[in-house]
C-alpha cells in the first residue's frame, strides 16, 4: 500500500510537451488534498517502479518517472538523456490508468539487445536515429518492443532467409577483405594473394597506418578503376561452372547420363550414386563469353569505345582460361599471359572480381534502367546461377531466386539492393567468415596455419563480422571518377 501511494505522489509531477508532440500532465489524485505531502516516501516509488541495476556495467541505474521520461522534457525544460547502454523507447499512447505513472512508459530507457539477440531492423543512414534521442524502425515507426540492437551491432531483418532477425556484428569495410592479406582467413597456407592483386575493394578514404600494422587489407589502391573493372570483366566472362554439373543414374531414370539441375540439388543427401562431370549449356545457342560480354557492354559504367571515343573500354573483353575444375590458369584463351593476376590465391581474386562487377554495374549509372539494361541484369543473375564456377555459390543464388524472386521494374536502386542482399547471403556462408585469421593463429597456441580454412558448416561460430549495412555498401561501390 505504501508503494501505491508513493506512485500516486509521483503522478503529480508536471511534464512539458515532448519534441514530437507530447502532452502536458498534471494529475490531481482523488481523495487527497496534497499529493506532495512529505509523508509520501519517494524511495518506495523508485523501488516499486522497477530499476535496471548496472545496465552498463558502471552502476548507472534507471527508473522510469516523469522526470526521467526520455520522450518528454523534465521540470528544467531539458530532455532526459538515457544512461549509457540504453536507448529511448517511445510509446505514444494515453495512459489508461492516469493515477499510476508506472503504466505510462511513454519514453522509457531500455537496455540494448546484445549479440545474437532477436531484433527489428532499425533506420539506417542517420546515426542520430539509431543510437541517440528517439530511434525508429526501418519503416519510420517507433519501436513497440525492446528489440533495438546495440550501436556496434546491426539487425539482419529478413535479408538472410536462413536466419531470423538477429543482432550481428557490423562488417567494417575499412578493415578490408578477410580472405586477403594480412588476414588470409579461409585460405590455406600459400593460397593468399598479394595485396596488390587481390581485387579487394575498400572505401575511398582508408587508414594506411592500419594496413602497415596488419590491421587492415586496405590501401589507397584498393578501389575500382576502369582498368581493374576490365580485368574483372575477363574473369566474369570466363565462367564455365557446368563442368561441375552431374550426370547420374536415378531410381526414376535408369539411363545413365541424366542431366543434373543447375542448382545442384539433383542428388538427395545420403544417396550413393555413380556420378561423372558433364558439360552443361544454357540452351541459348551462344558461348558463355558471348553472353557475358553482351551483359557487360550493356551495363558498362565507363565509355565504350567506338571510332571517336578515347579513354574507353574496348569490347569484347578477352576471356581468361580455366581448367576443368574452374581454376583460373593465369592466361587468356588466346595464349597471352594475364600479368595482373596473382600467382597464388586466384580463387580469392575470382570471388572479389565477381562482386566488383555486380556491385559496380548495379550501383553506377542512370537511376532509370532501359528495357535492355533490365534484361541484361536478369541475364547476369541467370548466368551466375548456372555458370558460376563455385558450386555452393550457384546453389545459393538459386535459393535467393526461389525465396525472393528476380528484381523487377526499372529502378536501378532495386537491382543494386538485390545484389547487396545476395552478397550478404554469400558472406554468411564463406570460409573467411567462419575461419580464424592469421592474426588469431599467431596469437594463440592451439591454432596452426592449417586452421585457416575451417569447414563453414561444422563451425557455427562467426569468426569475423560479415553483414554489411546497405548505405555503407552503396557508398563503397559508387564510382567518384565517372
Amino acid at each position: 500500500m505504501t508503494s501505491r501511494l508513493a506512485l500516486v505522489a509521483l503522478a503529480t509531477l508536471e511534464t512539458s510537451a515532448g519534441p514530437t508532440g507530447g502532452f502536458l500532465a498534471k494529475e490531481e489524485v482523488p481523495g487527497r488534498a496534497n499529493a506532495d505531502s512529505a509523508s509520501i516516501n519517494e524511495a518506495g516509488a523508485v523501488t516499486s517502479a522497477g530499476t535496471y541495476f548496472n545496465i552498463n556495467g558502471k552502476g548507472d541505474n534507471y527508473t522510469y518517472q516523469y522526470i526521467t521520461d526520455c520522450y518528454g522534457r523534465g521540470p528544467a525544460g531539458e530532455p532526459y538523456h538515457c544512461p549509457e547502454g540504453t536507448w529511448c523507447q517511445v510509446e505514444s499512447r494515453m495512459n489508461w490508468y492516469p493515477w499510476d505513472v508506472s503504466y505510462m512508459n511513454r519514453g522509457r530507457c531500455l537496455p540494448y539487445v546484445q549479440l545474437n539477440g532477436a531484433c527489428e531492423p532499425q533506420f539506417e543512414g542517420d546515426d542520430a536515429w539509431n543510437q541517440k534521442a528517439l530511434p525508429r524502425k526501418a519503416n519510420g515507426e517507433f519501436f513497440e518492443r525492446p528489440v533495438l540492437c546495440a550501436p556496434e551491432l546491426i539487425c539482419t531483418g529478413e535479408t538472410i532467409h536462413v536466419l531470423p532477425s538477429t543482432c550481428v556484428k557490423r562488417r567494417l569495410p575499412e578493415a578490408g577483405c578477410m580472405s586477403s592479406a594480412p588476414f588470409c582467413a579461409g585460405r590455406s597456407p600459400g593460397d593468399c594473394p598479394s595485396s596488390t592483386k587481390d581485387m579487394c575493394v575498400c572505401p575511398r578514404l582508408v587508414n594506411e597506418s592500419a594496413f602497415e600494422k596488419n590491421q587492415s587489407s586496405c590501401t589507397q589502391e584498393n578501389k575500382v578503376t576502369r582498368e581493374k573493372l576490365e580485368h574483372c570483366g575477363s574473369i566474369f566472362n570466363s565462367f564455365n561452372g557446368p563442368n561441375f554439373a552431374f550426370a547420374y543414374q536415378s531410381d526414376h531414370d535408369q539411363s545413365f547420363g541424366s542431366v543434373g539441375l543447375p542448382d545442384d540439388h539433383n542428388i538427395a543427401g545420403g544417396d550413393t550414386v555413380e556420378v561423372k562431370k558433364l558439360r552443361l549449356y544454357r540452351g541459348l545457342g551462344e558461348a558463355n563469353f558471348v553472353i557475358a560480354n553482351r551483359i557487360l557492354q550493356t551495363l558498362w559504367p565507363y565509355p565504350v569505345c567506338d571510332s571517336s571515343t578515347v579513354n574507353c573500354t574496348q569490347f569484347p573483353l578477352p576471356v581468361l582460361l580455366r581448367d576443368y575444375d574452374g581454376e583460373l590458369l593465369g592466361n587468356y584463351t588466346d595464349g597471352r599471359k594475364a600479368d595482373w593476376m596473382p600467382e597464388e590465391g586466384r580463387g580469392v581474386t575470382n570471388y572479389h572480381c565477381t562482386w566488383m562487377i555486380l556491385h559496380t554495374l548495379s550501383v553506377n549509372g542512370k537511376p532509370l534502367l532501359s528495357a535492355e539494361e533490365q534484361t541484361a541484369f536478369h541475364e547476369a543473375i541467370l548466368y551466375l546461377s548456372s555458370q558460376f564456377d563455385c558450386k555452393v555459390c550457384r546453389s545459393n543464388i538459386m535459393d535467393i531466386i526461389k525465396f525472393y524472386g528476380m528484381p523487377k521494374g526499372n529502378l536501378r536502386s532495386d537491382y543494386a539492393w538485390w545484389f547487396w542482399r545476395a552478397h550478404n547471403h554469400a558472406n554468411e556462408h564463406t570460409y573467411a567468415t567462419h575461419s580464424p585469421s592469421q592474426q588469431q593463429i599467431d596469437q594463440t597456441t592451439y591454432l596452426t596455419p592449417e586452421d585457416r580454412r575451417w569447414d563453414m558448416w561444422a563451425n557455427a561460430h562467426y569468426e569475423h563480422p560479415w553483414f554489411m549495412p546497405h548505405d555503407v555498401a552503396m557508398r563503397m561501390w559508387n564510382l567518384e571518377d565517372l
